[in-house]
């Protein structure tokens, strides 16, 4: 066989396929020789060439940082080292603008795993044929094996490592189920606004008209908007000239502030539903509000900061 062509088909199936090494069903141990072979290793197998390939790029990965980090030099950096610089600070912003809390080991694991995954993926740029061909070769002509059952993928993010299961339909109508708590809106008794919308009488025909009453709609909606307020403390003065200030409201220390309501909003944004903090100042500056990223220091993450935030909610 090993002197026939291969077909199309034939041709992408092996391409398709790992070199897998496990037991086979007499016991032995070694190589798959077909497709079929690799399946019926199931879980006690591996494949070699994912294997080989993941480790030799993360191994060429940190001896290409390593030899950047010991010949880095801040009077004329070379290309690489400019190169591995850029890569750092694009991961480090991408970090900082997704992950808002403070761990040392965050960033580094990122750009492990980002230049991994950039390498094991750069690895199907190269054409389809040159490391497996040259593999294939070796294999064939010092140690005699079939080139046409002898395996060897390049690319170790195209090894699923496990098989795809179809989905199918469950049956089950669209919506809530049987035994689903849901909550509809109900109307309210006491809606804060009312809006009265009368009939437009000259598109109507010619006649008489009596009011018989309303028919009702209530939209439920939020109003968010800027209030600022301003807390003037009397001061007085008496006949031998001292004076007497009126004490200002507890947490109102300064002539211009963030109230609560500001803090407890940028709290719960940033540590209950992680929004990044460039994106909560984003949030604040579209209300017509700027506010300063110190207002979200963890030193201001007090249990009493989300207080103002739920009497808002239980108020609306």
């Amino acid at each position: 066989m090993a002197d026939q062509a291969l077909t199309a088909g034939q041709y992408i199936k092996h391409h398709l396929q790992n070199m897998t090494y496990g037991q086979h069903a007499d016991g032995t141990w070694g190589l798959a020789q077909t497709a079929e072979e690799a399946k019926e290793m199931g879980f006690v197998s591996i494949n070699v060439d994912t294997m080989f390939w993941s480790i030799f790029l993360g191994v060429m990965f940190l001896w290409i940082f390593r030899r950047a980090a010991k010949n880095a030099t801040a009077d004329t950096p070379s290309g690489l080292q400019n190169f591995i610089e850029m890569i750092i600070e694009f991961v480090d912003g991408s970090v900082k603008s997704a992950f808002s809390g403070r761990n040392p080991i965050v960033a580094p694991m990122a750009l492990t795993i980002f230049i991994w995954v950039f390498l094991i993926n750069f690895m199907d740029l190269i054409p389809v044929d040159w490391l497996p061909g040259t593999v294939t070769w070796i294999a064939a002509t010092f140690f005699g094996a079939d080139p046409h059952h002898f395996f060897f993928k390049v690319v170790p993010s195209t090894d699923p490592n496990r098989e795809k299961t179809s989905t199918t339909k469950s049956g089950k109508k669209p919506g809530g189920q049987e035994g689903h708590i849901g909550k509809t809106l109900e109307r309210t008794k006491n809606p804060d606004k009312v809006k009265v919308i009368k009939v437009d009488r000259s598109k109507l025909p010619s006649g008489e008209y009596k009011e018989v009453g309303y028919d009702l709609r209530q939209v439920f909606d939020i109003d968010i908007s800027r209030v600022v307020t301003e807390y003037q403390a009397q001061v007085l003065e008496d006949e031998k000239g001292r004076r007497f200030t009126a004490p200002f409201p507890k947490g109102v220390t300064k002539a211009v502030q963030y109230g609560t309501s500001i803090k407890a909003h940028s709290v719960y944004m940033s540590q209950f539903q992680l929004v990044p903090y460039d994106r909560i100042r984003d949030c604040f500056i579209a209300l017509i509000i700027s506010i300063n990223i110190a207002v979200l220091d963890p030193a201001s993450f007090a249990p009493s900061n989300f207080i103002p935030f739920g009497i808002f909610l239980v108020s609306k």
